[in-house]
């Protein structure tokens, strides 16, 4: 017998400063938005982590 996989659902909801609004609510200004924020904080914690460990980034 067969087993056929359900699909994986989720829904993503981002803070707001009130609450938190649904992904799908938000529009495509916001989302663009919220990006830039996400790859700003990813840089931010990337260049904290190498400056805390100098050594692991001299050997590259």
């Amino acid at each position: 017998m067969t087993r056929k996989s359900k699909p994986i659902t989720c829904r993503l909801f981002i803070p707001d400063g009130n609450g938190y609004r649904e992904w799908d609510g938000l529009t495509d200004a916001e989302k663009e938005a919220f990006g830039k924020q996400c790859t700003n904080r990813m840089g931010e914690a990337l260049n904290d982590y190498f400056d805390q460990h100098i050594d692991i980034y001299r050997i590259f």
